[in-house]
């Protein structure tokens, strides 16, 4: 079978055959070392380093490694083993002959009145784009004693009225802990 599609939802990356049977998956929550190693492989190419950065609110370090449209943003920190380890962001619609599919299956470039009934919310302090949308199911969550939903968000390029990148996991209360690049 040939991977020929990546799906996006709110707890991972489901990797799909062109009979749109799943060839694999990976949650969020699952090793990042284990998960790099596996989707080098699938994809037949090393990631390259994008950038580096630290969340602002507990300055745990996060590695971003790219595929081409594909970004994998990878925290590692052994002091806090409930922070969230990894997200994905996808800024081009493919990965080649690979789509990179969001909820509904939408890709980077959809006109976002496409979209499966998102629920536009507003902008969010130190967002550089708004509005937001969050598409798909809901995954209940609970962290620090907090129970909430995270989802698949969409964010729109105002000038053209189209998908500029998906991201998960976002936290249905406020702007994700993840960084957006489109």
């Amino acid at each position: 079978m040939e991977l020929t599609s990546i799906a996006m939802d709110a707890t991972g990356l489901t990797l799909l055959s062109g009979s749109g049977d799943p060839m694999g998956s990976i949650g969020f929550l699952d090793d990042p070392t284990e998960t790099l190693a596996y989707l080098t492989d699938a994809l037949g190419a090393e990631p390259v380093v994008e950038t580096s950065y630290r969340y602002v609110s507990s300055g745990t370090p996060v590695t971003v490694y790219r595929w081409g449209g594909l970004l994998l943003q990878v925290a590692l920190n052994p002091d806090r083993p409930d922070e969230r380890r990894m997200g994905a962001n996808f800024v081009e619609p493919s990965l080649g002959a690979i789509r990179l599919v969001g909820p509904g299956g939408l890709v980077v470039g959809d006109p976002m009145s496409e979209a499966p009934g998102p629920i536009a919310v507003g902008s969010y302090e130190g967002s550089p784009n708004a509005p937001r949308y969050l598409l798909g199911d809901p995954a209940p969550v609970t962290r620090y004693s907090e129970t909430y939903d995270e989802y698949v968000q969409g964010f729109d390029d105002p000038a053209t009225g189209t998908l500029a990148e998906i991201m998960a996991p976002a936290a249905a209360y406020g702007g994700p802990i993840w960084r957006p690049f489109a």
